[in-house]
């Protein structure tokens, strides 16, 4: 079972979340605040990943930062596929 987390980035007044498990931050799982979604990072659109999906995947940190506030830009809505 997970649970909410830190705040890892803010963009357009919107906060994410990183998700833990056992209170061990989940490399890939985020929760935005306005929606109440979970989601992977990897699963995000193209559009969002830009050249930057090997390094998603690597679980970098700033990556992933960089990505989820492009989509916080766009509006992205976070629909999880768990």
């Amino acid at each position: 079972m997970s649970t909410i987390g830190t705040v890892f980035t803010v963009r357009s007044g919107r906060k994410v979340r990183h998700l833990k498990s056992q209170g061990v931050p989940l490399e890939f799982w985020y929760y935005d605040e306005e929606t109440g979604r979970q989601f992977d990072v990897r699963e995000l659109p193209d559009a969002y990943l830009k050249d930057d999906r090997k390094l998603v995947c690597a679980a970098r940190s700033d990556v992933h930062r960089r990505v989820i506030q492009r989509a916080l830009v766009a509006g992205h809505d976070f629909k999880a596929k768990r």
